[in-house]
């Protein structure tokens, strides 16, 4: 039972109060006042709400106060929170949650082992991150890298960042009014050029036009004549040469002859047919006995047989052969065979003189060579 701090005093009876009161002092100094405050407490007198708050309280005289419990005595020197991460040397990391940790500066140093998906054991043990061994830049899905860590230089958007990491412009930039040959629509930052249906002239005054040439012409009337003129002797000589082929009729005189040899015909037979008929002759002998007796005789007039017959067949085969043949012209005749001919002629003499004259107008007539339409397109 909570006690009066101010008893037991010199009056107070011995047996019936002094006891007690030291007893029920002795227990709201073991357990700091859990069972409850009493009344005249002492100033500074410390009690323990450990079934509230679980703090530490001191009491001025009229109230209790929190205490802060010292970071040497095993306390954070706060009573609040934020102050207590101060006092205790903690990061904004310790009110992160475990599966969302967000570091936005400084270092972590002396990890020996990191457990990630995305990152290998040993990824922090250097500062500079030379120890990551495959950074997969594809799974860097959202942000944007500042350019200023690509390279160096100052990065805006007319320069590009080249190989050797440098920011700089691109070497040879077409200048303002350069003209160029499209047959594409003119890309961004060039304008097209109205020059349509015209040729281009080189010339020192640039930038200016002439006259607009028609697709189609003509001439008009007039004369052009040539004078009167003529040619020189001159020799104009063909060379030797023959003329192949075969001529017409050509005479055979006295005193020629002919030989040679007739084409090989190959093997071959020759057929024959034919019939044969006649009568034979007539014979009469006179009388003639009928029997050797003398019995009587019986004459013998003249008298012939008929007789025909039908014979073919085929000669023997004799093989491939020619035959020769020759023989000598005893007066005129004609033949035919081919006879070369040769020689040379010239070409001498002067033309007389001409005198040309042409007049009139032709028609028109289209000029254009082929061509394919494209564009022309500016630097602006």
């Amino acid at each position: 039972m909570p006690e009066n701090w101010s008893l037991p005093t010199i009056t107070s009876n011995y047996a019936t109060g002094v006891i007690q009161a030291i007893n029920n002092k002795f227990i709201d100094a073991i357990t700091l006042f859990r069972g409850g405050f009493g009344s005249n407490l002492p100033v500074s007198a410390i009690c323990f709400t450990g079934d509230l708050d679980g703090s530490f309280n001191r009491w001025n005289g009229s109230a209790w106060l929190q205490m802060r419990l010292g970071v040497a005595g095993g306390g954070t020197g706060a009573d609040n929170p934020a102050l207590a991460r101060t006092n205790l040397g903690l990061g904004t990391m310790s009110t992160q949650n475990s599966n969302y940790v967000d570091i936005s500066g400084g270092n972590a140093v002396n990890l020996s082992t990191m457990s990630a998906n995305s990152i290998y054991a040993n990824f922090l043990s250097s500062p500079d991150g030379s120890n990551i061994g495959n950074l997969d830049g594809s799974k860097i899905a959202t942000g944007i890298i500042n350019p200023a860590r690509l390279g160096n230089g100052v990065a805006n958007s007319s320069v590009y960042l080249r190989g050797d990491s440098l920011w700089a412009a691109p070497a040879g930039t077409f200048p303002s009014g350069l003209i160029v040959i499209s047959h594409l629509p003119c890309p961004p930052g060039w304008s097209r050029v109205g020059w349509d249906g015209v040729f281009l002239r080189v010339n020192s005054a640039f930038s200016t036009a002439g006259a607009a040439n028609p697709s189609t012409h003509s001439h008009d009337n007039g004369s052009l004549a040539l004078g009167s003129h003529a040619h020189s002797a001159g020799s104009y000589a063909t060379p030797g040469h023959n003329h192949g082929g075969s001529t017409g009729a050509v005479n055979i005189g006295f005193g020629i002859t002919v030989s040679g040899t007739t084409g090989a015909g190959g093997g071959h037979s020759h057929g024959y047919s034919g019939s044969i008929s006649g009568t034979t002759g007539g014979e009469n002998n006179g009388q003639m006995n009928c029997d050797a007796g003398g019995s009587g005789n019986m004459a013998r007039s003249g008298h012939g047989h008929n007789f025909g017959a039908n014979y073919s067949g085929e000669t023997n085969s004799v093989g491939n052969h020619t035959h020769a043949f020759s023989g000598s012209g005893s007066g005129s005749g004609t033949g035919y065979g081919s006879i070369s001919t040769q020689g040379a002629m010239g070409i001498t003499g002067t033309s007389g003189a001409a005198s040309a004259g042409l007049s009139g107008a032709t028609g028109e007539a289209s000029h254009l060579p082929p061509f394919f339409d494209v564009l022309l397109c500016i630097k602006d």
